[in-house]
Formats: structure tokens, C-alpha cells, sequence
């Protein structure tokens, strides 16, 4: 089988290979270095170094690798954003230990910016001690925080009452500067942001009320994820699909969100001359056209269409057959032969493991908008090998584990890239909330010697030549289309050939498409998880009110040059770090 070219095995940079000296003070250092920042050189980075702005500087994410790269970038934005005012945040500065041989200095800090327009930011700088002794910067992180003379797009204030479908006491306005297509996580947190911004905005959704794109989902659906502390602490870790409809539900009423549901977006054009869109949607069995300056699509993003195999002899086979995607409950199935076709991932991660990975950044002690910065500021690189240092650390400690799934005969990569599946696939992981043991136990069989040929009488055939009997057949084989298609479909093919597409990797290691310019002026992607959409909203918001004011964010196109770093395989560091602890290494 010909192998796969994944984007994140050929970024260059990860974790520091750097033990502290034992009387480090680590404030000390980071003021030294945070000084740096307002004529940074090469020399002031090690070999390694990287560089992640997200909007401060680049109006977009960016990730910039080397110093004569990072020092040429830096150099670029500076003239067109004038910085000043760095100053470390007290108290932020620390001593990072992640192993015997990785740990680092970190602090946080905030800037200005006296470009157009007038920014305030915040960063995170990681200083380790360089070859020749002297301390260098390994990690940099800036981040767009605020545009003056904005409202605060962190701070929306609860209403008292107001109609669904009201704005501002105006029944049912037809023009604005911003609509919505989804009322799902990320559409109601675009919302927020931009009802926080003072924008005039509507969010429209086909289905009939708040939360019904979990609501309308199976039965036992229920968050996998730990959810990063959307939900206060008194929720549940692991949401089912009502907990979080009664959350949205909450959230929406509290804030006034402007929204209509059981509207169905049917076209959108794109006037250039006028710079605005005109959007087709059916309310109520009426057409209603609206106006708006800008559009965006928080629709997920992932296909829509159902990816349906088809075999041979399917008419012979007397039971039921579907897909995932009509899957409600199995309660009319009681006491028949049920066969599930795909397991969808190799990649298994049990959640008491994530667990134990994402809460040391998201927890009670951390305050969110802290633990967000922490989370995603992160360049894909090096967060991707800090998560597999945790996770292959607890797989080496808990072999039998995974040694009884493959015993059982479910085929398994043990050491997989939890990143790549999430961030460039786009699935093919299993977050194990308890299947594995039913699998290992013989509860649930596996069948994954041969291929399926095609269907029998009762059940299907396989390419060995065994059959295996069923009544019911479910199909979790995943979706086909993309968002690009959607837009194509909705807004024809000029402006589809005009974006990004969503989600996957660039060639720096950025998320494709969401949350930044999509190569239309006026059209936006907005999806994600619950972390993503929460964080992510108030950069679209800010992008969106600084357009609509005529200041624009400046965008960051050159490619300062090509990184000369090989990458490093994911499973040597780890390995080397895990060694480093299980030896003492000093």
C-alpha cells in the first residue's frame, strides 16, 4: 500500500532537549529576553527556534521556523506594526519541566502595536540556555488580544429579555453586517463574539430549536472529549447530547443570541460592485432575502453526504441495512445479529489517558482564557509531541491494554499520532469510553482477516470465503464532500474557486481555512471543537469588525524563507524522553 505524505511528519522543531541549571531564576531571564523583543535578531533564537503569531502581526496563523526566518518575518511586521511596550505579566514566569533532559523558562507578556489599526497583544516566550552558555529563545508566541477604540470581544453582557428574531428592538430587520449559516458550538460562539463587538449580525439554522444538532443525534450520543471547561465544573466531564442542548439553550437565553431556527439557507450571490452578499432563505415556507457585508459557514466540516459501500447481491439479503448517519437506538433490534462495518480508527485513545493529558491545562486552577492561550497558541509541532510524551508514556505503562485488543483481533497502531488524526485527517481515532474492554472480553467480536465480497442471504460473504450471519448491518464508514463543495453548491463556483479549503494542513502546520481569511473578502469558516470554537470566535469576530470599520487587519503573505530542519520522527523523542525518566538522566 503506498504511503500516506502526512504534513506533520515534515515540520520541523519540537520539544527543547535542555536541563536548567539548579539556581535558574526564572524571572530574571524572561525580562532579560522579553527586552529582546523590541529589535529581536538571530542570534537571539536557538537553531530549532519557532515563531507562532496568531493575528497580532500576520493577520492571520502563522508558524515561522529558524532564526534568520524568524528574524526576517519579525523584521517585516515590525515596520508596517511599529511594537512597543512589552512587559512581562508578574507572576507569570516559571520553570517548565516536562522530563529529566526537556524543561525551559516561560513567561507571558502583552505589547502594542501603533500600525493600522492600533493593536494590543499577548504572547508567551520559552527560553532554554544555548551551546555557547548563553540563554536563547526556543519558543515564541504572540497573540492578537484587542483592536483600540473596539468594544472588549471577551465581555458580552447578559440581557433581560429579548424575542427570538428581535434585534435591538427591531422586529425581523432583513439587512446586516454579518449572517451565520449554523446555530451549532461554533455559529452561537461567532455570535457572542459578535454581538460583543457591537456588530449586527443573525445566525440561521434549519433545524426547530437550540441544540437540536445534538438532540437530533442517537440516542446515547454524548461527548467523548473532556469538555475544556465550556461548561462550569458542576456539569458532568463527558456531556450527553441533552446536557449540552440545555447548555446552548442556557447560554443562548442568558445573552439574547439573535437567531431563527427552522430556517433552511437555500443560495447566496456575491455583488463585488456593492461588496455584498444577497442570501436566499426559507422561513416558515417563505422566502426572505437578506442582505449582509459578511457570510459564514458553521456548518462542521466534514462532509455531509453519507459514503455508502456497495457489494455485490444486496437485494439477497433479507435484513435491515443503513448507515451511520440514520442510526437512532437499537431497541427494535433485541435479541438479532447485529454487524458493524468499519471501526473507523486505528488510532485508540482511552479517555482516562486524554484525561490526564489535557488537565493540566484545563482545570479548575487554570482560568479558561489562560488555559486556551496555553492550549492553541501552541505551534502543531511541538504541542503534538508534548501530547505523544504523555500518552506513549501511559501506553508503555499499560501494555495489556492494547496487547488484549489485538489478541481479540482488532487491528490497532498503539503508538498512533493523535494530532495528525485530528488535525490533518480528520478523524480515524477511537476515543475509548469503554468498547475496548467488551472487545477484549469477547462481547463484542471482531472480523478483520479478510474483506468483505459481497451479501448472502443472511448476512455477508468475505474474501476467505466465511460468511457471517446478520440481521442488521451498520455502516460507520464516514462521509464524503468537503465545505468547498457546500460552497460551490450554495454560492456558486466562481467564489469556491476563489477559497481555502477547510480543515488539513498548510505547509507551516496551520489549520487549512478556519478562523482566517479563506481567500474571499467577505466569506468565513467557523468550526471546530468546543475549545477551538470558543477561542478561535473572538479572532473571526475581531477580523470581521475591523473590516466592517475600514482597517482591515494588514495580512502577512511572504514567505521569508524555506526552514533547513529536518524533522524529527515523533516516536524518537518520545522514546528518548520516556528513557531519560525511566533512567535518572541528569
Amino acid at each position: 500500500m503506498e504511503k500516506v505524505f502526512r504534513v506533520v511528519d515534515h515540520l520541523p522543531g519540537g520539544l527543547p532537549l535542555a536541563h536548567l541549571p539548579p539556581d535558574v531564576n526564572p524571572e530574571t531571564v524572561a525580562l532579560e529576553y522579553i527586552t529582546c523583543l523590541q529589535s529581536l535578531k538571530a542570534d537571539d533564537f536557538t537553531e530549532d527556534a519557532l515563531w507562532r503569531d496568531t493575528f497580532a502581526f500576520t493577520g492571520t496563523v502563522r508558524t515561522f521556523h529558524t532564526p534568520a526566518n524568524i528574524e526576517t518575518a519579525w523584521n517585516d511586521v515590525a515596520q508596517t506594526h511599529k511594537p512597543s511596550d512589552f512587559a512581562l505579566i508578574p507572576g507569570s514566569a516559571r520553570i517548565m519541566h516536562l522530563s529529566a533532559r526537556s524543561s525551559w523558562v516561560e513567561a507571558r507578556f502583552t505589547f502594542k502595536t501603533n500600525g493600522t489599526p492600533q493593536e494590543n497583544g499577548s504572547g508567551f516566550i520559552s527560553i532554554i540556555p544555548g551551546n555557547s552558555g548563553r540563554w536563547k529563545i526556543w519558543l515564541l508566541r504572540t497573540i492578537l488580544e484587542g483592536i483600540d477604540g473596539l468594544p472588549d470581544v471577551d465581555v458580552l453582557k447578559p440581557v433581560e429579555s429579548v424575542p427570538n428574531g428581535h434585534l435591538n428592538g427591531v422586529e425581523e430587520p432583513t439587512d446586516y453586517e454579518c449572517v451565520i449559516v449554523g446555530a451549532g458550538q461554533a455559529g452561537l460562539a461567532l455570535g457572542g463574539r459578535l454581538k460583543a463587538l457591537g456588530v449586527r449580525y443573525l445566525i440561521v439554522d434549519k433545524n426547530a430549536t437550540i441544540g437540536d444538532n445534538w438532540l437530533l443525534r442517537y440516542e446515547s450520543a454524548k461527548s467523548h472529549l473532556p469538555f475544556e471547561r465550556t461548561f462550569t465544573p458542576d456539569w458532568r466531564e463527558f456531556l450527553t447530547k441533552r446536557d449540552v442542548a440545555k447548555g446552548f439553550t442556557s447560554w443562548f437565553n442568558k445573552y439574547g443570541i439573535n437567531a431563527w431556527f427552522s430556517t433552511s439557507f437555500e443560495s447566496g450571490k456575491w455583488d463585488d460592485s456593492r461588496k455584498e452578499w444577497t442570501i436566499r432563505v426559507i422561513r416558515e415556507q417563505k422566502e426572505i432575502m437578506l442582505t449582509t457585508k459578511h457570510f459564514v459557514f458553521a456548518i462542521g466540516g466534514g462532509g455531509q453526504i453519507p459514503k455508502m459501500p456497495t457489494f455485490p447481491g444486496r437485494e439477497k439479503f433479507k435484513g435491515v441495512v443503513l448507515h451511520s448517519v440514520d442510526y437512532r437506538d437499537s431497541k427494535d433490534w433485541a435479541g438479532k445479529r447485529g454487524v458493524v462495518v468499519g471501526a473507523a480508527n486505528t488510532d485508540v485513545i482511552p479517555t482516562d489517558f486524554y484525561l490526564k493529558v489535557t488537565g493540566a491545562v484545563f482545570n479548575d486552577q487554570i482560568p479558561i482564557e489562560i488555559a486556551d492561550r496555553i492550549q492553541f497558541s501552541n505551534p502543531i509541532a511541538v504541542g503534538r509531541q508534548m501530547v505523544a510524551f504523555h500518552l506513549h508514556k501511559l501506553i508503555r505503562a499499560n501494555a495489556e491494554r492494547f496487547d488484549s485488543l489485538e489478541r481479540a483481533g482488532f487491528l490497532l497502531d498503539r503508538f498512533g499520532d493523535i494530532t495528525y488524526h485530528v488535525s490533518e485527517r480528520n478523524g480515524g481515532h477511537y476515543m475509548d469510553v469503554g468498547g475496548s474492554a467488551k472487545i477484549s472480553k469477547g462481547l463484542i467480536k471482531m472480523k478483520s482477516d479478510a474483506v468483505i465480497t459481497e451479501y448472502t442471504e443472511n448476512g455477508l460473504l468475505f474474501s476467505d470465503g466465511s460468511e457471517l450471519k446478520a440481521d442488521v448491518i451498520v455502516f460507520t464508514t464516514g462521509f464524503v464532500g468537503t465545505i468547498r463543495d457546500d460552497v460551490a453548491k450554495y454560492l456558486g463556483q466562481d467564489v469556491a474557486s476563489q477559497v481555502e479549503e477547510y480543515w488539513g494542513l498548510d505547509q507551516e502546520g496551520e489549520i487549512r481555512g478556519a478562523y482566517k481569511p479563506t481567500g474571499h473578502p467577505a466569506l468565513w469558516y467557523m468550526g471546530g471543537t468546543l475549545g477551538h470554537t470558543r477561542f478561535f470566535s473572538r479572532f473571526v469576530g475581531l477580523q470581521i469588525k475591523a473590516a466592517l470599520d475600514g482597517t482591515a487587519l494588514p495580512i502577512y503573505k511572504k514567505i521569508p524563507g524555506q526552514p533547513n530542519l529536518t524533522a524529527r520522527p515523533l516516536g524518537e523523542i518520545t522514546r528518548l524522553l520516556a528513557n531519560d525518566e525511566i533512567n535518572g538522566t541528569k
